[in-house]
């Protein structure tokens, strides 16, 4: 165990193996600066992580995406307030550089809601097309 007075002692005893912590107005000027940069790496991690599910999510991926332009074009804003903690998930994972699915299994809701709603949408109609193309008279 460290006491307080080993600590110093440690301390300066590996100062040449550890360096010092870094100052809070070092990381005030570097990160600024790279701010662009560390954005631009953390789309590849959220595009990494985004895919949950295996292949199946290259399915649910689009599908989640056609959904929430539907939820914006239609004024459905609970959908996108239902997906909203999955999403903000997936950004922070991407911003501290984890790109494992595991960590974003917060996204099955989301993407299987977005999915059974453009389902719901599409299996009527196509219904619908069926019906009417099988009713025409032959001619």
């Amino acid at each position: 165990m460290i006491r307080p007075h080993g600590a110093q002692r440690t301390r300066e005893r590996h100062s040449r193996i550890a360096p010092q912590p870094v100052e809070d107005g070092l990381c005030a000027l570097v990160v600024p600066s790279r701010l662009q940069v560390y954005k631009l790496v953390s789309l590849p991690l959220a595009w990494c992580g985004m895919w949950v599910g295996g292949w199946f999510g290259l399915v649910l991926v689009p599908l989640f995406g056609c959904a929430c332009v539907m939820a914006v074009r239609r004024s459905k804003p609970l959908f996108l307030l239902y997906a909203a903690p999955a999403v903000v998930m997936l950004a922070l994972h991407a911003a501290v550089a984890n790109h494992y699915t595991r960590y974003n299994l917060i996204l099955i809701g989301p993407f299987a809601a977005g999915t059974a709603w453009i389902m719901a949408q599409i299996v009527p109609s196509a219904i619908t097309r069926r019906r009417r193309g099988s009713q025409m008279p032959a001619a």
